[in-house]
């Protein structure tokens, strides 16, 4: 059963993009949907041309859900290309992204973050720990800990020193979508 949500009630935009996530994009999209403010999301999903099943699989989520939206690219607009094209569409508050290969394991992960960030009018973006899954061997290890207890306040300029934009975790993210102008 689709459920039924209006437009006014959303208050974050998940992004979505993906490229060839076949054998992923199903953990994520469960990630999304398990998230309990699910009803206030809206999810974005785009996919840049992928040569797989990724477009329907993500396709089989927007026909039971009617606040996912998916749109396949004309033409590849490059990881940045479909980042600007999704954050392009986004008319919420706040924005969070979840690439379609990885997944959200903490079904309050979004409402902690948004609570935070109107909590904290003066904070920009939040972020979380995370782990990394090696799937050839199956080990788990956790991420960099650029935030092990160092920090209660990162700056723009600390987190671009020790976590370069071309390999920043955006899944562990959450943000105004005021900062994106």
């Amino acid at each position: 059963m689709a459920l039924r949500i209006a437009v006014q009630d959303w208050s974050v935009t998940v992004l979505v993009p993906t490229y060839n996530h076949e054998h992923q994009i199903i953990e994520a999209m469960n990630g999304i949907v398990s998230q309990d403010i699910f009803s206030s999301i809206k999810v974005l999903v785009a996919d840049d041309g992928s040569s797989d099943r990724t477009y329907p699989i993500a396709c089989w989520y927007r026909n039971q859900y009617d606040n996912i939206d998916v749109v396949q690219n004309p033409h590849q607009l490059g990881v940045l290309g479909n980042y600007a094209a999704l954050a392009d569409r986004c008319q919420t508050e706040f924005i969070a992204v979840l690439e379609g290969d990885d997944v959200w394991v903490a079904a309050d992960k979004l409402r902690r973050q948004i609570q935070f960030l109107q909590e904290n009018s003066k904070v920009d973006a939040c972020f979380t720990e995370y782990f990394c899954l090696e799937e050839s061997t199956g080990t788990l290890f956790s991420g960099p800990k650029w935030a092990d207890g160092r920090y209660k306040v990162l700056h723009l300029l600390d987190l671009l020193y020790e976590n370069s934009p071309a390999s920043f975790s955006t899944c562990l993210s959450c943000f105004a979508s005021n900062t994106l102008i």
